[in-house]
């Protein structure tokens, strides 16, 4: 799970849409503890993996992770 290097605007306009989501929590747990895969996130975040899972795929869907 690696985030992806934004340009400003584009951080801007992925913030609001996390805050909406209630996810920037998440996305600063993946820049600071680079978790290499979904079951190193689910212990980090003690989040069901079914649950980050989808999450990772909006956030994939808006070009903040890869």
């Amino acid at each position: 799970i690696h985030p992806r290097e934004l340009g400003v605007g584009e951080l801007q306009r992925g913030k609001r849409r996390l805050d909406v989501a209630g996810n920037r929590e998440l996305l600063r747990v993946i820049v600071e503890k680079a978790p290499g895969s979904l079951d190193e996130l689910a212990r980090i975040t003690g989040k069901a993996k079914s649950n980050l899972s989808r999450t990772l795929r909006t956030m994939e869907g808006y070009g903040l992770v890869r």
